[in-house]
């Protein structure tokens, strides 16, 4: 559920400027939310016939100096057999996430956020007795996927004045990744860094913007 989302951008054209030569066709920018003084919280919960249970919750707060948003995220899938032949139309999951983001403010014009957020998820499907724990020479097909990421990010704006801001983004990743059915088994893990810079400058009728990424 889409608790912190603020706005939904849609950007055409060539943008590799502010999002790297991948957006060379166009861009959707999803902008989370941000603290304002009133404190904010909503709480989400969804309940589907095939099994499904998500339950969301957001709050955020901010004063002269701090703030601070929080999003959780649980959603739990039970095996759904739809035409009752031993076999998952929707495999068993539950996944997570805890995403909590700080806003320090030193003045008017410099904001710093840091922020962490980390997602496990399991799933399992293919025969239903072996998810059941009562597998046999007859029932023995299965499909696991158990994954695990954690992004850190920090970001830096600066007004220049009221025309022209500077900001300066870095984020660090880590993807972990288990599949495992009958027979085969795979393990993989991905690293990710990416540092952006951008300059903005708002003109009379047209706004300019520079920067650079390194990935």
């Amino acid at each position: 559920p889409p608790l912190d989302l603020k706005q939904v951008e849609i950007i055409k054209g060539p943008v590799s400027t502010l999002f790297g030569g991948g957006a060379i066709a166009g861009v959707v920018n999803f902008i989370s939310r941000t603290p304002k003084e009133k404190a904010e919280h909503s709480l989400l919960f969804n309940q589907s016939n095939i099994g499904q249970s998500n339950l969301g919750y957001f709050s955020s707060k901010r004063n002269k100096k701090m703030g601070y948003t929080f999003l959780g995220l649980v959603n739990n899938q039970q095996l759904f057999d739809v035409d009752k032949d031993d076999f998952t139309e929707v495999p068993k999951s539950f996944e997570f996430t805890l995403h909590p983001k700080l806003f320090i403010y030193p003045n008017e014009k410099t904001t710093f956020i840091i922020g962490n957020s980390f997602t496990k998820g399991d799933r399992k499907g293919g025969d239903v007795q072996v998810i059941k724990g009562k597998g046999d020479s007859f029932h023995q097909y299965f499909e696991e996927n158990n994954t695990f990421r954690n992004i850190t990010t920090a970001e830096w704006q600066k007004k220049v004045n009221d025309k022209k801001s500077l900001t300066i983004k870095q984020s660090l990743s880590i993807f972990d990744r288990h599949i495992e059915i009958p027979g085969y088994h795979f393990d993989g893990i991905s690293y990710n860094s990416f540092t952006d810079v951008s300059y903005l400058s708002n003109l009379a009728a047209h706004s300019i913007v520079a920067g650079g990424n390194i990935v």
